[in-house]
């Protein structure tokens, strides 16, 4: 009985595999279904599914978060050099404030 059940499930990733946009680094292996060592990689699993199904259909129920979508920008060369302008506060963005002059904690007894 078991090993029609993995034959089945075997079956079902393959399809799964073939016809969707589910990476394989995703799924997890018959195996992890039915033996309890490594049942982090099915819930991980069964999450990307719901995710990559609730992709092409909002509809389905969600189950984690929702792929996220590509959001290029194109900005013009004046707006890029603008950046090149502005000083970081790694150089020098504090007005001279330096730890000069600070105690931390009891001193040192000689």
């Amino acid at each position: 009985m078991p090993s029609n059940k993995w034959r089945i499930s075997s079956s079902f990733w393959t399809v799964l595999l073939t016809t969707s946009t589910v990476p394989p680094s995703e799924l997890f292996q018959t195996v992890d279904l039915y033996e309890p060592a490594n049942m982090t990689q099915v819930l991980w699993g069964l999450t990307a599914v719901a995710r990559y199904a609730r992709r092409t259909d909002k509809s389905f129920p969600a189950l984690g978060p929702d792929l996220s979508e590509r959001n290029e920008r194109n900005f013009d060369s004046e707006t890029m050099n603008k950046g090149n302008s502005i000083l970081g506060m790694q150089a020098g963005g504090f007005k001279g404030a330096s730890q000069q002059g600070m105690i931390m904690g009891r001193p040192r007894a000689l």
